[in-house]
Parts: structure tokens; sequence; C-alpha cells
């Protein structure tokens, strides 16, 4: 689906107010957060190992020499489709596995959105953390051979292989979902428990991905609480992140702050827009969650290469984690 990009230049000044400083002491640092299990495997030995690796993710020596500042810029890359078709909402396998290197250089280590939202990233001194998103649960995004397993073709599979010898840069992230996702309707139950069982986690991208400035209040409404009824139906709890349609918000803004449908509240953790630059910082006072900025995952202007072109010629002013208090 088209996307539009609108950068604001007010955002893009205070990104390059300050360069990051410092530089990645290791792209495979000593610091990890725990080996990947073998795909389709125990779902609750892959889980505890992931909150004993959170639970260690301050104890090594610091992913990079930046000074601390929880006040810099995080990058939310946004993908849609893995392929060779020439367009900016596809891209290579290999162009895929490349960004991934070079964020895992950079000291970035992959959060969800719903640990950015609430502040609570748990990264190793020195990271900066970067919020993994999938848009419209695409088939190309996870896909099952006949075995169960993830193949090695789709964005989960490529990520788990790099993940292998990059443990430090596991699976994690969002995935903004449509009601029929990654195909395979079938194995929809067993794809959730695999995502869950890597610490991804899946959220709201409405019914039909309407312009919803298109719509009414009650059709709005309609779109977003729907969407959300079906994610609690599957186990997920509130509250969910949302993924506007095109980045475009409701005529109605208020409608992203929560609204009452079907008898129950439906207030999104926070609101992702499209394009085009790195998000503020939680603790930033430029943060606001209903109107937060992505990186669309392209080649293209103010693309996700462009932004980690500048984050190696120290442009970028990113967010850079401290030791945490006892």
């Amino acid at each position: 689906m088209p996307f539009r990009i609108v950068l604001a230049a007010s955002l893009t000044a205070a990104v390059f107010a300050a360069g990051c400083g410092g530089s990645p002491t290791s792209g495979n640092s000593a610091t990890n957060m725990g080996a990947m299990s073998q795909v389709g495997g125990n779902q609750n030995s892959t889980s505890a190992s992931r909150s004993a690796a959170d639970s260690a993710a301050q104890s090594g020596p610091p992913v990079t020499n930046r000074h601390p500042d929880p006040n810099g810029f995080v990058f939310v890359p946004m993908f849609h489709h893995l392929g060779t078709k020439k367009n900016p909402m596809f891209c290579t396998p290999q162009q895929f596995t490349y960004w991934l290197a070079e964020m895992d250089k950079m000291g970035m280590r992959p959060v969800t959105a719903q640990q950015y939202l609430e502040n609570k990233m748990n990264l190793p001194v020195g990271a900066t953390p970067v919020v993994m998103t999938f848009d419209d649960g695409n088939p190309d995004q996870l896909q099952l051979d006949a075995k169960g397993n993830v193949t090695p073709d789709c964005f989960v599979g490529l990520w788990e292989k790099f993940a292998k010898d990059h443990p430090e840069f596991p699976v994690r992230a969002t995935f903004f979902v449509l009601p029929v996702f990654f195909g395979q309707p079938k194995d929809q139950a067993k794809k959730q428990s695999i995502l869950e069982g890597l610490g991804c986690e899946i959220a709201n991208h409405t019914i039909t991905h309407p312009d919803l400035a298109k719509l009414n209040d009650l059709q709005a409404e309609e779109e977003i609480g729907q969407a959300q009824l079906r994610l609690v139906n599957m186990g997920i709890q509130p509250p969910i992140p949302l993924a506007l349609p095109y980045g475009i918000r409701p005529r109605n803004h208020k409608l992203l702050e929560g609204f009452q449908y079907k008898g129950q509240m439906v207030k999104p953790e926070g609101v992702f827009m499209v394009g085009a630059g790195p998000a503020p910082s939680p603790n930033s006072p430029h943060f606001d969650r209903y109107k937060l900025p992505r990186i669309a995952a392209s080649n293209e202007p103010f693309g996700l290469t462009y932004w980690l072109d500048l984050v190696k010629k120290n442009k970028v002013h990113l967010y850079v984690q401290g030791p945490t208090k006892p």
C-alpha cells in the first residue's frame, strides 16, 4: 500500500542538534541478550532464556563509548514487504540483513513499541534502543513450512539466522497487523505463539487499512475498536499500540486518546505515524505518544539508509542508556 512521507522541519532540526558522540566498542558485544532458541522450539524455554538475558542486560561492559543520554532520539524503522520489486515498500533479503548488521554495529538493541512507550527498555549500558515495526501482517513477514518451522526466506527467518551469530540483536519487534495476518490462516495461533516466545508483540493496524481522515467518528471508532477487540480475543492485553494506515490521523484527533466501543475502553498505548525521522525519547518534553514518527525501511530520501548514514557521521542525537540505579 502506498504511503506518504512528511518531514517536519522542527523535528529534523532537533535530531541534528547534537551529534551522538563516540562509537560502538564492538558489533558483537560481550553484552548480549541471550542465544536464540531453535525456530518452533520450546516456547517456555525461549521465554525463560529471554527473561534471564533481560535481567542481566546491564551486567557486561558498555556496548559503546557514547555518553549516556536518556533524552536522545530513537529509531523506529517501518518494514512492509520482502522482495526484489523496485518499490520503496520492498526491501531485498540482502538489504534487510545489511540493516540489521549496521544497527547492531552502531550499538542499537531492539525493543518493542510497548517497552519504548512505557520507558521500560532494559538496555545494556551504552546501547541505543531501536523499535523494529512491521506493518499489515504481510505473508513474507512470517511463514511456516510443512513441519511448522519458520522458513528462512521471510523477515523473521532472516532475522533469526542473523541473531544466531549476533545474539545481542535478538528477534524483538512489533507487528502491526490486519485481521488476517501472515497468510496461512490455519497457522495463525502458532505464529502468534512463536512471536510472543521470541519477545515480539502483535498490535493494532485497524480492520481494513482505510484513510481514517475520510471516515466519520463512528466509522473510525469501528476500524480501531473492532481491531482491538480481535486482538483482545487472541489474548493480547490492552493497552495496545496503534499504527495509523498511511500515517493519517482521523479528523477527530481526540479519538486516538481513547473512546468507548461495545462496552470497552479503547485507548491506544501509543500511536505511530509514517515517516520520516527518529522519534523522541519517552523522557523528552517533545514526546507525544499520539503522534510518533517512524522511518521507512528504504533507500529513499529520509529512509533508513539515509538516517543510518547520518549516525555514522555523528550527526544524530541518539538515546544512549546509562547505568541504572540499584
